[in-house]
């Protein structure tokens, strides 16, 4: 599996809306919300600037179209190239993953100082998980880094499932007391998955999920070169606290 991560902070909006299509650019002017329209474009225009990278053609050959679930599927206007893919984005960076030999989910999310609505964790999380959370006593710091690490994984895991939160988030753990990694997935899951969580400088955390066994993750930094995005790999230079976890089905 092969991901791309695109810092935000030297980008504006023009920037990234000359690497969109005029079609994306029209469809993403409706949100209001200006650091979140940059957000989508960074996500847009990275996605298919990476699979244009890795698979052929050029940006504008590749669409992506959310399927009925709302997850992204990319397509090549001139060939078939079967691809699966998942994005995110948060104030700091886009990401987006691809394979082509099985689903992957990607999320990543800033750090907060803390987090602020205990209601959050009992609507998404499981008992266990809350109980993991609850491990890190009042040590603020420790609750948000075991938090972020716990949800990006989680939502990755959801979009690789492509269901999204059609599936209910609790009947899923990735932790339980104090241990992490601990796994109880739905009882209809019959695969083997590769988890991989990261810190991602000091304030986010970047988290990657496959839906196969002994899934090697490969991180390419991404830049803006005379309005071009252009691709390098980063090596480890901005992951730290590198977690690797796998499940496989009951037997």
């Amino acid at each position: 599996m092969e991901a791309a991560l695109l810092p935000l902070d030297d980008l504006d909006r023009e920037m990234l809306e000359a690497l969109c299509s005029e079609e994306e650019c029209a469809r993403l002017k409706v949100i209001r919300n200006q650091p979140m329209l940059k957000r989508k474009l960074a996500s847009s225009a990275l996605a298919r600037a990476f699979l244009a990278y890795r698979l052929g053609g050029t940006a504008r050959d590749w669409q992506i179209i959310p399927d009925a679930a709302g997850a992204p599927r990319a397509h090549c206007r001139n060939r078939q190239v079967p691809v699966h893919m998942s994005r995110s984005h948060s104030a700091g960076f886009a990401v987006v993953s691809i394979s082509a030999d099985c689903p992957v989910g990607v999320d990543v999310e800033r750090i907060a100082p803390h987090v602020s609505d205990p209601g959050f964790a009992d609507h998404w999380f499981s008992g266990e998980e809350r109980a993991f959370l609850a491990g890190a006593g009042d040590d603020g710091q420790e609750v948000a880094r075991r938090f972020f690490r716990l949800w990006t994984l989680k939502e990755a895991y959801l979009k690789a499932r492509g269901l999204g939160f059609a599936l209910p988030p609790e009947t899923v753990s990735l932790a339980k007391a104090d241990a992490m990694p601990f796994f109880r997935l739905p009882p209809e899951e019959r695969q083997s998955w590769t988890f991989e969580s990261h810190r991602l400088g000091t304030d986010h955390c970047l988290s990657f999920v496959a839906r196969a066994a002994g899934i090697d993750f490969s991180l390419h930094e991404t830049g803006l070169v005379d309005g071009a995005l252009i691709f390098a790999p980063a090596g480890s230079r901005r992951l730290v606290d590198t977690r690797t976890f796998h499940a496989h089905p009951e037997p």
